[in-house]
């Protein structure tokens, strides 16, 4: 039979198996401890020190790595507590990219949001701070080590998937999370499966946004835009988009279409897969035959 073990965690008496950790049982008791390392089974190793919590013990404790004994009493929220968590992001943030405007995490970034919610002050450490080039490497992702925590979660992700092609570099304040021997990371063989991004607290790891790309594509002249479904595929994806979204202004019905009605059937989508096209080009079917002008097609269906 499982052995429970009783404690009260901020007043909440709660029993939990052996083994357990603090931080497991505070969110069987709906009792909220920050983190930011944190990967339940993945990563918990109590590196950012977010965590901690007051046990009675001389120091303050990492919750995630700290197993539960009998009759523990748990304090999460007192002023020791906060003041260190506190003192701990001021910490993180000497050592931090704070340009949070254009950052494409701002508002989703759990670092911001804990120094918003313990009022941190940004400017309360200054020094030395390594600064990094950003790696554009990979077709799919960006690396910026300058908003990176260090919390490796993207290195233990990595390992999780058997790739492994990242870690960490150096020592001390020059520590960073990188590649063997220097290389980049499309020097790796990294498989693309995003994990790292998914799973990264910052900015340190997106996804490669292009956006900026689609829309010169849009405005130049010299192209012409098509996609590999016929005009009559995307006159019924049109009408299952508009349905779903209620969109307005979509001109789209089921019945075949004409050169001549295919354009501003098309356009409605708003976002086409651009290429220099010749004039026999034909995509399943839709003829874009020489004399009869430039043609849009859709670029199949999200």
């Amino acid at each position: 039979m499982e052995q429970m073990i009783p404690l009260t965690i901020d007043g909440v008496k709660v029993e939990v198996p052996a083994g357990t950790t603090v931080l497991e049982a505070a969110r069987k008791a709906n009792v909220n401890i920050p983190t930011l390392c944190y990967l339940k089974d993945i990563n918990e190793t109590g590196n950012c020190r977010i965590c901690v919590v007051d046990t009675g013990a001389r120091t303050l404790q990492a919750a995630c790595v700290l197993p539960v004994t009998p009759n523990m009493v748990v304090k999460t929220n007192t002023p020791a507590v906060r003041a260190a968590r506190k003192l701990n992001l001021e910490l993180i943030l000497s050592n931090h990219d704070k340009k949070c405007l254009s950052c494409p995490r701002s508002n989703t970034c759990e670092l911001q949001q804990l120094c918003l919610e313990y009022g941190v002050d940004s400017q309360a450490f200054g020094g030395y701070k390594p600064e990094y080039e950003l790696d554009y490497s990979t077709p799919h992702l960006v690396r910026d080590n300058n908003k990176c925590i260090l919390c490796r979660r993207c290195v233990a992700v990595c390992q999780e998937q058997h790739v492994a092609v990242i870690g960490a570099n150096n020592r001390g304040i020059d520590t960073c999370i990188g590649q063997p021997f220097n290389m980049t990371l499309g020097e790796t063989p990294c498989i693309s499966c995003g994990q790292c991004t998914a799973v990264c607290p910052t900015a340190a790891l997106v996804e490669r946004d292009d956006t900026d790309k689609v829309w010169a594509a849009l405005a130049d002249q010299t192209v012409s835009e098509a996609c590999p479904v016929s005009v009559r595929e995307g006159s019924l994806w049109l009408n299952r988009y508009a349905a779903r979204h209620q969109a307005k202004n979509i001109i789209a019905d089921t019945k075949p279409l004409t050169d001549e009605t295919a354009e501003p059937v098309i356009r409605a989508k708003g976002v086409w897969y651009r290429y220099e096209r010749n004039d026999t080009d034909v995509v399943k079917g839709f003829d874009f035959a020489a004399g009869k002008g430039e043609r849009i097609c859709i670029l199949g269906g999200n």
